[in-house]
């Protein structure tokens, strides 16, 4: 399992370099964030993990509320 800074990363996902889709355990509503990450509650990363394959697209866009 990808880990970052000693946390597991289950479904990551990468993209962008070092920027990745991944399964947080408990809430994806923190107020600290994923820096840099997209957090993503367990059945919706192992949905993308399903259907995303090297050399996809991806776009992202918006930002988190207060930042």
């Amino acid at each position: 399992m990808p880990t970052l800074h000693g946390r597991p990363r289950p479904y990551a996902r990468f993209f962008d370099g070092g920027r990745a889709f991944h399964a947080v355990h408990g809430s994806i509503r923190t107020t600290v964030g994923s820096m840099g990450w997209v957090n993503l509650e367990l059945g919706d990363a192992r949905a993308l993990w399903d259907v995303l394959k090297k050399g996809d697209h991806v776009h992202g866009w918006g930002r988190r509320t207060g930042t």
